[in-house]
């Protein structure tokens, strides 16, 4: 179902004037030391797979610290418009892995996430189900032919 656009972000798509600003959260948590992200979409198989770069100011989100980002972790990606506060979701998934950068600008730490339907994989869905069993005995199949197109 799609979303009604609010008066207010439709008078900026009336003014062309539109100022997108997105919000980073992890575990529900909004996050601001977002730098940049990418989202990749792949049709075949209907999932999603986005990777985000973030500041890791003195190593708060690096395993063991208080902060530490860990795998599994749900990350999620807003859209706005201007100052209305309406939700867009560009992306929703879990963290499945992270590496820590260190380099003369300072330290970051890279996720690279995919979108829920990951889980499945940690499902057991490996059951066999079989349905009841009539034995025929002494059956006569005839065969029905439809009408050729010039039979009319």
């Amino acid at each position: 179902m799609p979303k009604t656009l609010t008066p207010r972000i439709q008078e900026q798509l009336d003014n062309k004037d539109v100022r997108a600003t997105f919000v980073f959260k992890i575990e529900g948590i909004v996050n601001t030391d977002l730098l940049s992200w990418s989202i990749r979409a792949d049709r075949s198989f209907g999932t999603m797979a986005a990777q985000f770069a973030l500041r890791n100011v003195d190593g708060k989100y690096s395993p063991g610290q208080s902060n530490e980002i860990k795998i599994g972790d749900e990350v999620e990606l807003i859209e706005r418009y201007g100052d209305d506060q309406t939700d867009f979701p560009k992306f929703f998934g879990i963290v499945r892995q992270r590496s820590v950068q260190k380099s003369a600008e300072g330290t970051g730490i890279t996720l690279n996430c995919l979108d829920l339907i990951v889980k499945l994989q940690e499902i057991d869905i490996d059951r066999v189900y079989e349905g009841t069993k009539t034995e025929l005995r002494n059956e006569t199949l005839t065969a029905q032919f439809l009408p050729a197109p010039n039979d009319a």
